[in-house]
C-alpha cells in the first residue's frame, strides 16, 4: 500500500475510533439516572424517595455581595 495512502487510513481509522469512544461515553452518561432539575415542590418539601433538598447557597457568606463589596 502507499505511504501516503496508509498514513491517510491511519488519520482516518483514529479519528473514527475518536468518534465512537466520544459517542459511547455520551450514552453511558446518559444511561445514568441524570437528575440536575429539581421542580418548585422539590425545593419547598425535598426529593420524594430520599427528602433531600437542595443547598441554599444565599446562606453562604461569598455568595452575598453588598454595595461596600461591589462599590
Amino acid at each position: 500500500m502507499n505511504p501516503r495512502r496508509k498514513k491517510r487510513l491511519t488519520i482516518v481509522a483514529s479519528i473514527l475510533i475518536g468518534i465512537a469512544v466520544v459517542a459511547g461515553l455520551v450514552l453511558y452518561a446518559l444511561s445514568q439516572n441524570i437528575d440536575l432539575f429539581y421542580t418548585p415542590s422539590e425545593i419547598t418539601q425535598g426529593k420524594k424517595d430520599t427528602g433531600i433538598k437542595p443547598k441554599d447557597w444565599s446562606t453562604y457568606p461569598h455568595w452575598r455581595f453588598s454595595c461596600t463589596q461591589l462599590c
